[in-house]
């Protein structure tokens, strides 16, 4: 039985729906316990996520967070967010929908003309979504802008990118490889973040970068996945991901890596993908580095982390040498990788039982 009329609707309906901004700007998280690999990443998780904050202009976008199961802790910390209204969507997942399944939830929800996506390990500096829509608004044929440009993609995936002055002669120069200015930095950084302390300058000492041009604003034919900004026409390109059981990507599968797929889906359309002209956005990695230490002071961001500030430099002891070589032997690594992967899932299915079991109590 119903009583009287719903007052919101009908075209005299109280209210209005609400109108999205124009841009989503997504993080996926995905912090299942705070053992392991996971041990700082709530730190980080936290770090990064009041840097999105903090540098995001209100007036330009709304903020959507997707956990993807992470455990109790995370996800009191992300509805204690949406309380306070600092971000505007939380989509909170009972079970891992791996990588691909929740880009789809992502890429489906976002309504606005463009979606900015990143992982839960990445920190935005200031000015970061004006300077890429200001690649969006003075280039033609872009998909996809990353606010983080390093040599090591150029590579791989951006024959369209680097033919984008060839393309629009009329609206694109390409400056000398003088002006190019670009930092040495920006690699150092990625290399570290991923875990690769080689230093980039040897393997990428001889990879020329070339600058676009087009009405005073630049860009760098490169991009990365960890971080990037699309618009609608590339998000309709490459929406949805296939699904399945598997967590993330695998090369050894190139029909369900997303990375693959996006990559040559843009290609196929002749969609670029480019950079910013700077780094606006940088990847942390799971632990909290020196240079976790340092953006949190650097931005007055105040966050008191319990984590231990890992050097750049590794310190070992004799006896963990001995150890190491022990380790090298292949039938004692092979052993210890299998007993590490199998106490992975034996602690995350854990840590699942319990939060189902608490529910039902």
């Amino acid at each position: 039985m119903r009583v009287g009329k719903n007052p919101f609707k009908g075209a005299s309906g109280e209210g209005m729906a609400y109108q999205g901004k124009p841009v989503l700007v997504a993080m996926l998280t995905f912090i299942p316990s705070f053992m392991g690999y996971y041990r700082e990443r709530f730190e980080l998780m936290k770090l990064c996520l009041e840097s999105m904050i903090a540098h995001t202009p209100v007036s330009q976008a709304d903020i959507l967070i997707f956990d993807n199961g992470s455990c109790p802790e995370v996800t009191d910390y992300l509805k204690e967010l949406l309380a306070q209204k600092r971000i505007t969507y939380l989509t909170l997942s009972q079970h891992n929908l791996g990588y691909n399944g929740a880009l789809n939830w992502i890429y489906n929800s976002c309504q606005s003309p463009y979606l900015s996506y990143a992982d839960d390990d990445v920190f935005f500096h200031p000015d970061w979504l004006v300077r890429a829509l200001e690649v969006f608004e003075h280039f033609p044929s872009l998909g996809m802008v990353s606010c983080s440009p390093t040599k090591t993609k150029f590579e791989y995936h951006h024959t369209y990118a680097r033919n984008l002055a060839k393309l629009y002669p009329d609206q694109i120069n390409i400056l000398s490889r003088e002006d190019s200015q670009w930092n040495e930095e920006w690699d150092e950084l990625f290399f570290k973040s991923v875990g690769n302390l080689a230093s980039p300058q040897e393997t990428l000492k001889d990879t020329v970068i070339p600058v676009f041009e087009s009405q005073g604003v630049k860009c760098y034919p490169v991009s990365n996945h960890f971080h990037y900004v699309l618009n609608r026409e590339a998000i309709e390109v490459l929406y949805p991901y296939p699904v399945g059981d598997l967590m993330s990507s695998n090369y050894k599968n190139p029909a369900f890596n997303m990375s693959l797929l996006f990559d040559e889906k843009l290609e196929q359309h002749q969609l670029a993908k480019v950079s910013t002209y700077g780094m606006y956005a940088e990847h942390l990695g799971n632990v909290w580095s020196e240079r976790a230490d340092y953006l949190n002071k650097k931005y007055a961001i105040h966050l008191s982390s319990k984590a231990t500030v890992h050097s750049k430099t590794l310190t070992v002891t004799w006896q963990k040498r001995v150890l190491f070589k022990f380790m090298n032997l292949p039938f004692v690594s092979k052993l210890l990788y299998v007993l590490y992967e199998k106490l992975f899932d034996l602690i995350n299915a854990k840590s699942l039982f319990d939060k189902q079991k608490s529910r039902k109590i």
